[in-house]
């Protein structure tokens, strides 16, 4: 794995704690794991297969 490969696991990692454990937006999860939102969104699916909004909804079940 590349450095760039594992800051961005790292960033997915803290984002899906923060979308389980925190009511923030996505927009603001994004900025905290300093990430400009829509790209977010983009990398987020292409690592879970899944948008950060389905998956909280998926854990919060």
């Amino acid at each position: 794995m590349n450095f760039i490969d594992y800051v961005t696991a790292l960033r997915i990692e803290k984002a899906k704690e923060l979308l389980s454990d925190s009511d923030m937006k996505v927009n603001e999860i994004a900025e905290q794991v300093g990430l400009q939102p829509s790209y977010f969104i983009r990398l987020f699916k292409r690592f879970e297969q899944i948008t950060p909004g389905q998956y909280r909804e998926k854990v919060m079940k």
